[in-house]
């Protein structure tokens, strides 16, 4: 498990460099994973339900923002639709994503985060071209998932 591995190395000290670790290196969103593992490794051991604990926390706050945007967007009724597709998802994707992953929850959560800065930085009626505000959610986008951004 990638993460926790990351996390060990933290806590015992790095056998390589740190982005050695690295799951693949064009996905860093697990290597904030990892990070964020650091403080729970450290207070109540590398167990593997603090892994699960980090993944829900993504998950709920991903389903949090993603939620929010398709209700503004299209309303109550498509947002409890939505919710309902990300709560009771198709066995293979929760099974997949939930109980063998868990760790790319954070794509969700990350994505979620930068549309509603997006939209925020869009109210400003700032031109594209000369905000800066898009600029870095789009490097932060490519950091976190370059295959998909």
């Amino acid at each position: 498990m990638f993460n926790g591995n990351l996390t060990r190395g933290l806590l015992d000290g790095l056998v390589g460099s740190f982005w050695s670790y690295q799951y693949r290196d064009h996905t860093h969103g697990p290597t904030v994973y990892g990070l964020l593992l650091w403080p729970f490794f450290l207070i109540g051991g590398s167990r593997y339900l603090w892994i699960k604990v980090i993944g829900a926390g993504f998950a709920a706050g991903g389903v949090y923002f993603w939620t929010t945007a398709v209700r503004r967007a299209w309303g109550l009724a498509a947002a409890v639709s939505f919710l309902l597709l990300c709560t009771a998802a198709p066995p293979l994707i929760t099974e997949e994503l939930h109980y063998a992953y868990a760790n790319h929850m954070e794509s969700l959560f990350f994505m979620g985060v930068m549309a509603g800065v997006v939209r925020a930085l869009d109210r400003r009626r700032i031109p594209r071209p000369e905000n800066c505000g898009h600029r870095l959610c789009r490097g932060i986008c490519m950091f976190f998932f370059a295959p998909t951004a």
